[in-house]
C-alpha cells in the first residue's frame, strides 16, 4: 500500500482535522502519528488544553492507523483517560499503534503526548471498517 494516499486521502477528506491544524507526521503499516500546534482557542477555562481536542487527536492518530489496512473506518467504541494536565503545551503528537486488526473490527493503543512527550492521555478505540464506495473515498 502507498502510505502516502493514505495521508492524501485523509488530508482531502477531513473537514474537521483540517479546520483544526492537523498534520499527519508519519503513517507505517498499523501505526500513525498526528500533531497539531495549540492555539489559545483549544484551552479551557483553567488554561490547560481542552479534554475535546485531546480525543480528537487520540481518535485521528488511531482511526489513521486503522485507515492503513487499505480500508476506510469509523470508531465504535473506546476507553479513554485523562492522565496529565495539558499546561503550557504548544504542540500535541499522538500516536497509533494496532492491536490486533480483524476483517471488521480493529483495536488500536493511543497515546497523546506534548512536545516534551509527556504523556497527557492514553486509551484503547476500536473502529469498524467500512465499505469506501458506501462513503465515497476510494484509496489509491
Amino acid at each position: 500500500m502507498d502510505f502516502q494516499s493514505v495521508i492524501d486521502t485523509i488530508d482531502a477528506t477531513n473537514a474537521f482535522g483540517n479546520l483544526l491544524g492537523t498534520k499527519i507526521e508519519k503513517v507505517e503499516p498499523g501505526f500513525a502519528r498526528v500533531s497539531l500546534v495549540i492555539k489559545p482557542e483549544f484551552t479551557n477555562p483553567y488554561k490547560t488544553i481542552h479534554g475535546g481536542v485531546l480525543y480528537t487527536m487520540a481518535d485521528m492518530a488511531g482511526g489513521t492507523a486503522a485507515y492503513t489496512s487499505g480500508a476506510p473506518v469509523v470508531t465504535v467504541d473506546s476507553s479513554f483517560h485523562f492522565l496529565h494536565a495539558g499546561r503550557n503545551v504548544t504542540k500535541l503528537i499522538a500516536e497509533g499503534r494496532v492491536i490486533r486488526d480483524g476483517k471488521s473490527i480493529s483495536v488500536f493503543d493511543v497515546s497523546v503526548m506534548d512536545q516534551d512527550e509527556k504523556e497527557l492521555c492514553r486509551g484503547t478505540f476500536t473502529y469498524a471498517k467500512i465499505a469506501g464506495d458506501k462513503v465515497g473515498i476510494k484509496l489509491q
